[in-house]
C-alpha cells in the first residue's frame, strides 16, 4: 500500500507570547493525525523529538526557551500509512 506523501507549505510563526511557536501546513488527504517533531542545536536525526499529535493542519507548540532556535518537521499518519517528513521550518522562540 502505498505511503500518504509529503506534508507541504510547513509555517512556523510566533506572536506576543513568549516560549510559543505556531505551526501550520496544508492538510493531506487520507490522513487521519498529524505526528509533529521538533529538534534544537542540529538536524542530526537522533536529536528530534515528537510532540503531542495534532488532529488537524495546525499546532501551538509550548514551552519553548526563549532565543532558541527551533527545526518543526510534520507528517501524516493513516491507519496503516505512514506518508514523509516535511520539509523542516525554523524559527527562533519569542
Amino acid at each position: 500500500m502505498a505511503g500518504l506523501g509529503m506534508v507541504a507549505d510547513l509555517q512556523v510563526s510566533s506572536n506576543c507570547f513568549g516560549g510559543t511557536l505556531f505551526a501550520r501546513w496544508k492538510p493531506l488527504l487520507g490522513a487521519k493525525v498529524y505526528e509533529v517533531q521538533i529538534c534544537v542545536d542540529s538536524l542530526e536525526e537522533a536529536r528530534w523529538r515528537t510532540i503531542k499529535p495534532s488532529p488537524g493542519s495546525k499546532m501551538e507548540i509550548d514551552r519553548l526557551t526563549p532565543g532558541m532556535k527551533v527545526w518543526v518537521r510534520v507528517r501524516g499518519v493513516a491507519k496503516d500509512r505512514i506518508g514523509s517528513w516535511s520539509q523542516p521550518a525554523c524559527k527562533i522562540v519569542p
